[in-house]
């Protein structure tokens, strides 16, 4: 709903990893959900956090004309980078919008205390394993930092909607027709996605339509 020339860079850690990538997936389908001319440019950094390379990677990508950042790694120079430029940005972990207050959108950030409380009551049931937990918004796992002062007109009310519609079960952005990055139909109409494929083998090498790696 920000950019104006439907180019969005995206500074990502690692690739061919289920979790970097299921974050770009995510992300591109969610903007497509907004704004299907959309194009999501990816650079790779090889590595989970470098502060120098970060901003040098965003600065790359608003060079072939991004006027949006997106990042998976760790520091806040991808914004920092963006707002220099006068450009725009959605932060990665934590509220980056002190670092770049012109700039900073809203940033994915996790309520660990959502796990820590699920773990504890089930030891306390006797119902604990060592497994992975999957939580998500129902569980108050997942949000978003408060939108910032820069986000575009009707922002808010677009969230909110999403949110009630994931909540719901009625929407699951993994959630076919999905199309990879080459046309190719990998997973069909009315399917969504398990745990197991966006965390798995499928993810490593997945990137969907409308992301192009720089």
């Amino acid at each position: 709903m920000k950019t104006e020339t439907n180019l969005i860079g995206y500074v990502a850690a690692w690739p061919d990893n289920a979790e970097v990538n299921g974050g770009i997936n995510a992300f591109a389908l969610g903007v497509q959900s907004v704004n299907p001319e959309a194009v999501v440019y990816v650079k790779y950094i090889n590595s989970w956090g470098d502060p120098t390379l970060e901003k040098q990677t965003a600065e790359a990508l608003l060079s072939l004309n991004c006027d949006v950042i997106a990042q998976h790694v760790d520091s806040d120079m991808p914004q920092v980078a963006a707002q220099e430029q006068g450009k725009f940005g959605v932060g990665y972990n934590t509220d980056m919008t002190p670092s770049a207050p012109d700039a900073h959108l809203t940033a994915p950030i996790w309520h660990w205390s959502s796990v820590y409380a699920a773990q504890v009551k089930d030891r306390i049931e006797g119902n604990w394993k060592p497994v992975n937990y999957f939580l998500g918004l129902a569980e108050n796992m997942v949000d978003i930092s408060p939108l910032s002062k820069n986000v575009a007109e009707g922002t808010a009310e677009a969230i909110e909607a999403a949110r009630a519609r994931i909540l719901s079960g009625e929407w699951d952005v993994f959630t076919g027709p999905i199309y990879n990055n080459a046309g190719e139909l990998v997973v069909a109409e009315g399917v969504a996605l398990e745990d197991s494929d966006i965390t798995g083998n499928l993810m490593t090498t997945l990137l969907v339509k409308g992301v192009e790696v720089k």
